[in-house]
């Protein structure tokens, strides 16, 4: 029998092609592609037309919750999407995939989803246990119980600054807005919110190194200060959150320095956040939040303030305050 070359590497590179996803992350989704009784046996939901390239019987398997051994209740992830702490053996697929639960004894993880839009973008992956959302929610676009809903983004204000859009000004030592810039971005909102002026946050993170005033890999509170003068902002840190509050009440800026912590998670490092605009929900104090890394789509969502409700301020640093109350000179 004549075998033609060709048509047989073509037939190899097609079955290569047919099975490469299997136990892969899902098109689209944040699931894993295996077959369909697996998820089953394994407690999750099924979704058509995130494998394509798989036999009929494998499909998208998401929302699978998990349980440790010690009783720490989670979600399958793929580890890169875990802020928490993996555990092996709980979850389908390769290596890649395990059981993420919270450090600190509390319950997944991916509570609020860290780094985690909605599917097909347009808002964050919030826990309704203990965030709320000031718009709208949507169902089955987030991993996890049915607690955890995408918050749709509210409307995005004209003065926005979205700091991975800025990548021209690069530093003498490399770096850049997009990827330094997260403080200098939420004063750039003050300043545009407060005097009018439709300012860059290039031209302050070019200012800020010509006066020496940037700090390693970003800016620290007092450069913050001396730039919003340049500005004609007054920028006042406090960790007095009613004061924070009755600022954001009366249309002032506030500038958060966030820490890493298990419940919002803005961050996995440092990072500096916007605030604009506040109300009383159900007795509760809550504060909009503009985050200037628009990965995480946290733009115009409504976040409890004190750690007492729950809020934004369990993220604040031990010692030091880290609110700054930006207002007009």
């Amino acid at each position: 029998m004549n075998i033609n070359l060709k048509s047989f590497l073509i037939l190899l590179l097609t079955i290569s092609k047919i099975f490469a996803s299997v136990n892969d992350k899902c098109t689209g989704r944040n699931g894993i592609c295996i077959t369909t009784s697996t998820c089953s046996s394994y407690g999750g939901k099924t979704y058509s037309g995130y494998c394509p390239y798989d036999p009929s019987n494998v499909l998208c398997c998401d929302d699978i919750t998990c349980t440790a051994d010690d009783g720490r209740k989670g979600t399958c992830v793929h580890t890169s999407q875990c802020s928490g702490s993996t555990v092996d053996g709980k979850c389908p697929g390769g290596s890649d995939f395990k059981c993420c639960v919270s450090s600190d004894g509390g319950s997944s993880s991916m509570d609020t989803a860290y780094g985690m839009p909605c599917y097909g973008g347009g808002g964050s992956c919030i826990n309704l246990d203990n965030t709320s959302c000031d718009t709208s929610t949507a169902s089955g676009k987030c991993p996890g119980g049915s607690n955890i809903k995408c918050c749709v983004a509210g409307k995005t204000p004209a003065w926005y600054i979205n700091q991975g859009k800025y990548t021209s000004y690069v530093s003498p030592d490399g770096a850049t807005v997009a990827n330094s810039g997260c403080g200098i971005s939420s004063l750039a909102m003050g300043i545009r919110l407060l005097t009018g002026v439709n300012i860059s946050p290039e031209t302050l993170f070019r200012e800020g190194n010509q006066y020496g005033y940037y700090c390693g890999s970003g800016f620290c509170h007092e450069d913050l200060v001396n730039l919003g003068r340049l500005h004609g902002l007054r920028v006042s840190w406090t960790d007095d959150t009613e004061a924070v509050f009755n600022a954001l009440k009366k249309g002032l800026g506030v500038i958060f320095h966030v820490r890493p912590e298990s419940k919002y998670h803005f961050t996995k490092g440092g990072h500096y956040i916007f605030l604009y605009g506040a109300k009383i929900q159900d007795k509760v104090k809550k504060v909009y939040v503009f985050d200037p890394n628009g990965y995480n789509n946290n733009i115009n969502v409504l976040f409890p303030l004190k750690s007492a409700d729950g809020g934004i301020q369990v993220a604040q640093k031990q010692t030091g305050a880290d609110f700054a109350i930006l207002q007009k000179k």
